[in-house]
């Protein structure tokens, strides 16, 4: 199977697309075809990017129609103003891929020339041609932050399609790679505003910072008494700490003692709610310092009787902890 020459070089604000010249079909008739385009700022990057299309191409135009496509990802530019580039070649037939096949690299536009240089080169894959007449197919997904890459990123998956449906099923991935954001300014772990980072949202310029020790135990509030802090998403926590603070009043209680803290140089510290308790205990090894066969409360009121806590043993998150408990705190602040 042979592909004529391909190269791209991919930067905000030009549209380039990714088709094939005569090239020759597998025994099934069906090629696979890659179509990369710019992606203007918005919902799916929010600084821009690049938009990567895959599919095969049934109707045997040689180009990847909207009814053809199977998969789509982006390739979002870094949150320090430096864009994500990806090339694409021909790789002839040889040690890389034995049929030939596409050379893909990807990386950081350190210059900001709008073209990939050698030296700004972070990853090369290989997309190979097959035997016997079959595709190579790919899959592009988001990557969540987390062990991978450290800030999100792309899982680029690559493999034949052994049993020619069309789709690069599990069985069939070959190679994985993972096409990282820019760690940016902030990252998951680090020190900064007085505690440890535990949570970026999507800008990667704002997020969640936990306290490095506990402040004590405490019960969350008097029994039979409704605060209506029943904020449980990520954001929430300082509305409900507020909220109960304000209903409660004076007195030694979780929400309290963490409305009153003043710890290295900050004094917004607030209860997290359920969801953010529950990024603390995801990134739990990264923060430090927590009593792993314990309860924490979170901020997030189920009844006049019952919040939300979490296990940091497993994880559990229980919603029928009692307020007169006495458990664990872990203020957090916001920036």
């Amino acid at each position: 199977m042979h592909y004529s020459r391909l190269l791209f070089f991919l930067f905000l604000g030009i549209i380039i697309s990714c088709t094939t010249n005569d090239p020759t079909p597998g025994a099934d008739g069906l090629i696979s075809l890659v179509k990369i385009t710019a992606e203007n700022p918005g919902a799916n990057c929010a600084t821009g990017g690049t938009k990567i299309d895959t599919g095969i191409d049934k109707n045997k135009n040689k180009t990847l129609d909207s009814d053809e496509i199977q998969s789509t990802a982006y390739v979002c530019n870094g949150v320090s103003g430096l864009n994500n580039l990806i090339k694409i070649t021909d790789e002839a037939a040889g040690v890389n891929c034995s049929n030939g096949g596409y050379k893909i690299d990807s990386g950081l536009d350190l210059n900001k020339d709008g073209i990939l240089g050698d030296s700004e080169v972070t990853k090369t894959v290989y997309l190979c041609n097959g035997n016997n007449g079959l595709n190579s197919l790919m899959n592009v997904s988001k990557e969540p932050s987390g062990d991978n890459c450290v800030n999100g990123g792309y899982k680029i998956q690559y493999g034949l399609d052994l049993n020619k449906d069309g789709l690069l099923n599990a069985s069939e991935i070959t190679q994985t790679v993972y096409q990282c954001n820019n760690p940016g300014k902030y990252q998951i772990g680090q020190s900064y505003g007085g505690g440890i980072i535990f949570y970026l949202d999507e800008s990667q310029e704002h997020g969640l910072i936990a306290a490095t020790a506990n402040q004590g135990t405490a019960a969350w509030g008097p029994m039979n008494f409704t605060t209506n802090a029943n904020g449980i998403a990520i954001g929430t926590g300082q509305t409900n700490t507020t909220t109960i603070t304000s209903a409660q009043g004076v007195g030694n209680y979780a929400a309290k003692i963490c409305n009153d803290l003043t710890l290295n140089g900050y004094s917004d510290w607030y209860l997290p709610s359920r969801d953010e308790l529950n990024q603390m205990y995801i990134q739990k090894e990264k923060i430090g310092g927590f009593t792993l066969d314990a309860y924490y409360w979170s901020s997030s009121e189920n009844d006049s009787d019952r919040v939300w806590g979490q296990f940091f043993m497993n994880g559990d998150k229980n919603s029928d902890l009692a307020k007169s408990n006495e458990l664990l705190v872990r203020p957090i602040r916001a920036f």
